[in-house]
C-alpha cells in the first residue's frame, strides 16, 4: 500500500509539473505577444512623435519673426527687411539699412513710450510721412481728439508685426493706413 501511495504521489508530481511547465510557456507566448504588442504601440508612438514634430518645424516657420525696435533705434532694420504692403496696395521696402527707395528717406526711429518705435520719413509727392514700428503684441489704445471724439482706432491684425504711416505731426492723430509683412525683397 505504500508503494501505491507512492506510486500516486509520483504520478500528481509529475502531471502537476507538466502542467505548470505548460503554464510557463503560455505566459511566456503572452509575454512575448505582449511585448510585440507594446513594440508596436511604441512604433506608433513613434510615427505620432514625428508627425507632432514635422508640425511643430511647420508651426515654427509660420512664426512671427520678431520686430527688434531697440535695433531699428541703432539704424539695424533686419528684423523687418523685406517688402511691406497696406491694404490699398502700396509698398515700402526695407533691407538691414532702412527704407530702400529713391523718392522718400528716413531720418531715424526713436523709441516711443508705448512700445513702438517713430521715425519721420521724408520725400515722396506728400513730403513725408510718420512712420510707426508696432511689434506683434502691441495694440493702440483709441485716440481721441480735443473735442473727445474718436480719431485712430487700432483695427489692425495685433498678432502681427505691423508699420502705420499717418501725415499728421502726431503718431496715430489720424487713421492712417496699416502695412504688413508680404515678403522678402
Amino acid at each position: 500500500m505504500k508503494k501505491v501511495g507512492a506510486m500516486l504521489i509520483g504520478l500528481l508530481s509529475v502531471i502537476l509539473l507538466v502542467a505548470c511547465s505548460q503554464q510557463g510557456a503560455s505566459k511566456k507566448s503572452t509575454a512575448s505577444s505582449s511585448k510585440t504588442t507594446t513594440s508596436s504601440e511604441v512604433k506608433k508612438t513613434d510615427a505620432s512623435s514625428s508627425e507632432v514634430k514635422e508640425k511643430e518645424k511647420k508651426e515654427e516657420k509660420k512664426e512671427v519673426k520678431k520686430m527688434d525696435l531697440e535695433a531699428i533705434a541703432n539704424g539695424d532694420y533686419s528684423s523687418i527687411a523685406g517688402v511691406w504692403q497696406d491694404d490699398k496696395g502700396n509698398k515700402l521696402v526695407f533691407n538691414d539699412k532702412g527704407l530702400v527707395s529713391q523718392e522718400l528717406e528716413g531720418y531715424g526711429a526713436s523709441l516711443t513710450d508705448y512700445g513702438t518705435a517713430s521715425e519721420g520719413i521724408y520725400g515722396g509727392r506728400d513730403g513725408g510721412f510718420l512712420l510707426e514700428y508696432i511689434p506683434a503684441g502691441v495694440s493702440i489704445g483709441d485716440q481721441v481728439d480735443d473735442q473727445g471724439q474718436v480719431v485712430f482706432k487700432d483695427s489692425s491684425d495685433a498678432t502681427k508685426n505691423r508699420l502705420w504711416s499717418g501725415v499728421g505731426q502726431a503718431s496715430f492723430a489720424e487713421q492712417g493706413s496699416f502695412y504688413y509683412h508680404v515678403g522678402d525683397q
